[in-house]
């Protein structure tokens, strides 16, 4: 699946408020002591390097095959 240049930008746009969101809930779990200054930096480190991937990934997640598990 391939997302037109124009979805591409609302998914973008989306994605963005997302993370920004993501980012002041670890802020305040820092702020507030149930994360550490460096666990809140690794975490925030993750997350952008999720949105880097998705973005060089024209937004389009790349979906796991199902598993089959064998009996």
């Amino acid at each position: 699946v391939k997302l037109t240049t124009e979805q591409q930008k609302q998914i973008e746009k989306l994605e963005q408020q997302i993370l920004s969101k993501r980012k002041e809930v670890i802020e305040k779990y820092v702020q507030y002591g149930v994360l550490t200054k460096e666990q809140g930096t690794h975490i925030t480190k993750r997350m952008d390097e999720h949105y880097n991937h998705l973005k060089n990934n024209g937004f389009v997640p790349l979906l796991k095959k199902p598993q089959h598990h064998r009996p």
